[in-house]
């Protein structure tokens, strides 16, 4: 685990102890695995203390995250089903799945349910989440905000808890990137992650400087996927930027998508990968990156994309 710190969010949300909690029906997702630290008894580890062992836990997330409203219309993120997104002024639902299209992994194909929401309020439960992948501490937390220590180097954290890929789970993470816009900047969200990082590693990247950006579905040796670059245009740095990804497993071919949007930019890079099982992390190199916000969705019937 890290020095001072550990952190990143990935996972969470709402268990049975919650939903009992706050009135909701059972979550039916596929579990999660793994995890070690404080907390359980017989059945094994519970790291966020509700009652739930982690291996059966579909969210190890902390409660006060429940609570917040982290982008202010007036509902927790336990009730937001786009927790990082005031849709009031846009709550168009294409496939009725009752995901707003602004945050749906798949909008024209029903099915999505919100499963985790993450935004790194209790600092005691990141550190036994997350795992650094460096001998040095790099990343530390603060609450509400997950963030690398300085700008400098190639640093990674990945979570300690395992996502079955069964699930077919979606990621949207809120972060900002800062630094010097004539400096080369990178910025990954892994899908599966390990530590030490192995060639099978999956994510989706941005990297750029003041002149051009490359986005790209990445792998852990460095080899890259379904890459974009955009001439002309600077890699977004004090301003939101947003990193979604998801997989639709094709009966041919699976494929796994990369959506990048800050500003009034949008795009999207795909490669023909399917979305594995594993360990979720972040990754910066040459800048610094804050984390504040992930949510993670499930498909109840998988489809391609359409």
């Amino acid at each position: 685990m890290v020095g001072r710190l550990v952190l990143v969010a990935v996972v969470l949300s709402v268990g049975a102890s919650c939903n009992q909690v706050f009135g909701l029906k059972q979550t039916e997702v596929a579990p999660f695995g793994g995890g070690d630290g404080d907390g359980g008894g017989s059945n094994g580890p519970d790291l966020d203390l509700d009652g739930l062992p982690d291996d059966g836990d579909p969210c190890v997330a902390a409660a006060l995250d429940l609570t917040q409203d982290e982008d202010q219309d007036e509902l927790t993120n336990l009730d937001d089903p786009c927790p990082l997104d005031d849709t009031r002024m846009n709550p168009v639902d294409g496939d009725l799945d009752q995901i707003p299209n602004t945050c749906d992994p798949f909008p024209a194909r029903a099915g999505d349910t919100k499963r985790c929401v993450m935004t790194f309020n209790n600092t005691d439960l990141n550190g036994k989440l997350w795992q650094e992948t460096d001998a040095l501490a790099k990343w530390e937390t603060t609450a509400g905000n997950l963030h690398t220590v300085d700008a400098f180097g190639i640093s990674n954290i990945v979570s300690t808890i395992r996502i079955d890929g069964s699930a077919q789970p979606s990621y949207d993470v809120d972060m900002t990137a800062n630094g010097s816009p004539s400096t080369f900047h990178a910025v990954r969200v892994w899908a599966r992650a390990a530590n030490p990082a192995t060639p099978g590693d999956v994510g989706c990247e941005i990297s750029g400087d003041a002149n051009s950006v490359r986005l790209a579905v990445v792998l852990g040796d460095s080899r890259d996927f379904g890459a974009k670059t955009l001439v002309g245009k600077a890699f977004p740095v004090f301003v939101d930027l947003r990193i979604q990804m998801s997989a639709g497993p094709d009966a041919l071919v699976p494929n796994m998508r990369c959506s990048f949007a800050w500003g009034t930019e949008r795009h999207t890079v795909t490669a023909p990968l399917a979305l594995p099982a594993g360990q979720v992390g972040f990754g910066a190199e040459d800048t610094q990156l804050s984390v504040t916000g992930l949510v993670v969705y499930d498909r109840a019937d998988v489809q391609p994309y359409p």
